[in-house]
């Protein structure tokens, strides 16, 4: 990871804004990374507030502005779909939720047959 990178992701990201989230750049080992975050309502704790993180999303040494900026725009897209998701209810349970055991949903989707 060159620190030339990480200083022009930063850059790149400086332009951006949505709401009052932040946009971060993070490294790891050789890699450099987006995230967003914020603060707002746990959805799972009724009245508690604390900062909420999105996952990371893996930036190219060779990523162009545009490419960063609509990466950018997809960290908070998809961070908003999470929100909605785990906010979303049918009969008081999130049966949309990002947090579904892969293995349970497997099994729950043994009624569906192939044509």
């Amino acid at each position: 990871m060159s620190v030339d990178h990480f200083n022009g992701v930063e850059r790149v990201l400086a332009g951006c804004s949505f709401r009052d989230w932040k946009l971060h750049v993070s490294k790891s080992e050789d890699r450099v990374y987006l995230f967003a975050s914020w603060v707002g309502q746990d959805n799972f704790k009724p009245g508690h507030v604390e900062q909420q993180v999105s996952r990371r999303w893996l930036i190219r040494p060779e990523a162009s502005a545009s490419e960063i900026v609509q990466t950018a725009f997809a960290c908070v897209m998809t961070a908003m779909e999470h929100e909605v998701r785990e906010q979303f209810l049918y009969h008081d349970r999130a049966v949309f939720g990002p947090h579904h055991n892969i293995d349970a949903l497997w099994n729950i989707s043994a009624h569906m047959e192939r044509t």
